[in-house]
């Protein structure tokens, strides 16, 4: 219940952000708020399987007692069904050390 909360006012944060620009650049256009949410609709997934992907690997340390030595070993172990695609034009990063997952 939190995210769609959270999503509209990261939505309406940017594009009150984008619509008093004051560069001189004239008037705010719709596909230039259309480009600010697509941001942000990106990156907010992006964040919310980042966090669904460390809950996961913080499952898989209670379980078997150490970090996975790869994301796909939460498929293998059953802890996940499938790994979440990441949004495009980036890439999760897991650290197998520190169990720390992130998105570039």
């Amino acid at each position: 219940m939190k995210m769609p909360v959270l999503f509209l006012f990261l939505a309406v944060a940017v594009v009150g952000v984008s619509c008093n620009r004051n560069d001189g650049g004239g008037e705010f256009s719709p596909s230039e708020a259309a480009k600010g949410v697509g941001r942000v609709m990106k990156k907010t997934k992006a964040m919310n399987d980042v966090m669904y992907l460390s809950n996961k690997v913080n499952t898989y340390k209670r379980q078997y007692g150490g970090y996975p030595v790869s994301l796909d070993e939460l498929v293998e172990k059953g802890i996940v069904e499938a790994l979440p695609k990441p949004p495009q034009d980036m890439q999760f990063v897991y650290d197998a050390n520190t169990g720390k997952v992130s998105v570039q």
